[in-house]
């Protein structure tokens, strides 16, 4: 999901316009999988500065 797409979806959210259940399902999929990228990070190393940014293991 791109950041277009989630974008509209706030915004009809915001707006009191219901998502469908199709639309449901595919953002949670799409936060699902954004999770387990950023737990993989951590995993292996990484770790978020305040800013936002990420740092590798080499930084630290």
């Amino acid at each position: 999901m791109n950041n277009d797409t989630i974008k509209a979806l706030r915004e009809r959210v915001q707006n009191d316009d219901l998502l469908t259940k199709e639309e449901q399902l595919e953002a949670l999929r799409s936060l699902h999988r954004a999770n387990r990228r950023i737990q993989a990070a951590k995993k292996a190393g990484y770790r978020e500065l305040p800013q936002g940014a990420w740092v590798g293991p080499a930084a630290a």
